[in-house]
């Protein structure tokens, strides 16, 4: 059925039948006057109006949508135009020119400071093909980086790690490649302590004064409002606490051992299974990898269905940058508890090994 369903569609009446008097159906796009393959794919995604997809060789769900419309007043025709059909995609000149401010824009954020853009329609019946005719003109290419950083560690820290940066001297000016970079140095130093560190905290400029089609980009990292410099915190302690379903077990008594504290409250498993998973220890520099990854590697065990890991400063010791991290696990319920609670007592603490 769903094949003659199908034939039917694709030999039925003609796919601009539901286009109104005076309008026209996006038939085709076309652009011109770009070479690359990558920008193309771009440029495609900033064009408004696209042409109804294709299945079956040919406009299957426009033929569907016309079939429906067709047979709108019956219930089946209307289920067919509303759900399996794709409404015509009728052609506005408004639309058009937004298209063409938006491939302007995305030239111009690839480099392409002066690129030209214009459009054509080619009308048939109540078909039309849009024309799109680029000329690229010289890109610009990034002259030098200037990095403008008044905490000097950081600065450090950035410099040795300039082989990673995402902009280079002597390639074309990208601003994608520019946000890009923008999260690599953020998820730099949150891997190197800076907890409250945050990709707004960097800016951009870029400055295209030089002759020849060059520019040059100034990367800024600013300082916090209320402080003179960005500060690196380390872990001061971790709780791990898998809790405990519907109350059906008594608490447990904790464990703890290298400023590693462990609350079973009754699971039936052994604290290293948990621990050995997590990378996150005491007296290391906070790092937003070893987080991701605790994370992940939780997450791969498959024996809980929630996994939270916070963090919170240390306010025992206000005078020190210190993070307490805390994980609190919630098993999936086909994971059984022990049928009787065990309880770890002082007197067994130096006997379990959780790490």
């Amino acid at each position: 059925m769903f094949c003659i369903f199908c034939l039917s569609l694709l030999t039925a009446c003609k796919i601009t039948r539901s286009i109104p008097d005076g309008k026209a159906l996006v038939d085709k796009i076309e652009i011109q006057g770009l070479e690359n393959k990558a920008l193309k794919e771009g440029a495609l995604e900033n064009i408004r109006q696209k042409p109804n997809k294709k299945l079956f060789f040919g406009k299957f769900y426009l033929r569907a949508y016309n079939f429906g419309y067709k047979n709108q007043n019956k219930k089946w025709g209307r289920f067919i135009m509303e759900k399996v059909g794709e409404a015509p995609v009728v052609l506005d000149s408004f639309e058009t020119e937004k298209s063409v401010k938006n491939l302007k824009q995305y030239l111009f954020n690839n480099g392409y400071y002066n690129a030209s853009v214009e459009s054509s329609v080619k009308h048939k019946r109540k078909k039309a093909t849009v024309r799109y005719i680029i000329k690229m003109n010289e890109p610009y290419y990034i002259n030098n980086i200037d990095y403008r950083i008044a905490d000097r560690r950081i600065f450090k820290l950035i410099e040795s790690d300039s082989s990673n940066c995402l902009v280079k001297p002597g390639s074309i000016y990208n601003a994608e490649k520019l946000i890009e970079e923008r999260k690599r140095i953020s998820d730099f130093l949150r891997n190197k302590g800076f907890y409250e560190f945050s990709q707004e905290y960097i800016t951009f400029a870029a400055d295209t004064a030089k002759e020849g089609n060059k520019v040059d980009i100034f990367i800024e990292l600013r300082t916090p409002k209320k402080s003179i410099r960005h500060e690196q915190f380390y872990i001061s302690s971790l709780f791990i606490e898998v809790q405990n379903p519907n109350g059906l077990f008594k608490d447990s008594d904790t464990l703890t051992k290298n400023n590693i504290s462990v609350k079973l409250n009754g699971y039936n498993i052994q604290p290293a299974s948990i621990v050995r998973q997590i990378l996150i220890r005491p007296g290391n520099l906070y790092s937003q990898r070893e987080f991701e990854l605790s994370y992940s590697r939780l997450l791969d065990l498959s024996l809980f269905n929630i996994i939270d890991i916070s963090f919170e400063k240390d306010t025992s010791a206000p005078d020190k940058n210190l993070l307490i991290a805390r994980i609190n696990l919630i098993p999936a319920e086909r994971q059984a508890y022990s049928i009787e609670p065990q309880f770890i007592t002082s007197e067994q603490n130096n006997q379990v090994i959780i790490a």
